[in-house]
């Protein structure tokens, strides 16, 4: 239990600074705190990680996704395809190529384990519902964190959506690309996974940027996304932290 309430206790803390001192806007170096931001959010998410699949299918399985996605993410700023035509600003740190974010691994990996730690909640054993669970809590979780994104000017699109800046084509491209990720996760971990379920702590990214981003919806007024934003923190704790009868929390 001692976990779960400083888990709590990081979340409050990561929320209530964004509601009340974030101002990107105001920050002379953003692209650096930024950075550091997400490194902080992702260490505990990678650690509790790799500690429990193993140095060496941790770091494959973080590498082998953040290499996909980062790569996917750029044919996108380039076509256009799978998420739309848009580009990133300086503010997430350097790009990669003047194109993607170095630090575009550390954001979105966390976000993955935290959406097959929630559909192994409900599914189980069942691979197959567990992927498409999965890819739905990601575009789930996307519902709150790209308006925040845009309206702190991270990234923009050249054709803004109706929701909040952000297009209809990003989601179905977040549905897209989070069934073929988290199908790749639960193929690398498919031995890992038998007999233990992901620990707590490899979600723990997920609940630290969804706080943030969660603040910083309500901070900006977008009342919508962050209520969204609160209903997936409660999820993520509820599926990820609270054991099941009959199991204890890791």
């Amino acid at each position: 239990m001692g976990r779960i309430w400083l888990m709590l206790a990081s979340s409050v803390v990561v929320f209530l600074s964004s509601l009340t001192v974030v101002d990107f806007a105001s920050i002379p170096e953003a692209g650096t705190v930024s950075v550091l931001s997400v490194a902080l959010f992702a260490a505990p998410s990678f650690a509790s990680f790799i500690k429990w699949a193993g140095w060496k299918k941790g770091t494959l399985t973080l590498a082998a996704v953040g290499v996909a996605a980062t790569a996917v993410e750029g044919i996108s700023v380039i076509t256009g395809f799978p998420y739309g035509k848009f580009s990133y600003s300086n503010a997430l740190g350097p790009l990669l190529l003047s194109i993607v974010p170095f630090a575009l691994p550390l954001s979105y990996l966390p976000m993955l384990l935290g959406a097959v730690s929630v559909a192994r909640r409900f599914t189980r054993d069942d691979h197959l519902r567990t992927t498409f669970l999965s890819a739905a809590i990601l575009v789930a979780f996307d519902l709150a964190l790209d308006p925040g994104a845009v309206a702190a000017g991270l990234w923009g699109w050249e054709d803004p959506g109706a929701y909040y800046g952000v297009p209809l084509i990003n989601y179905l491209g977040w549905a897209t690309t989070g069934l073929a990720y988290s199908a790749a996760t639960l193929f690398l971990l498919r031995k890992e996974m038998v007999f233990r379920e992901l620990p707590p702590g490899a979600s723990s990214g997920a609940i630290l940027t969804l706080s943030f981003w969660t603040g910083y919806l309500f901070k900006t007024g977008y009342l919508l996304p962050g209520t969204v934003g609160v209903a997936l923190i409660a999820l993520v704790y509820y599926a990820a932290w609270i054991p099941a009868k009959g199991k204890q929390a890791l």
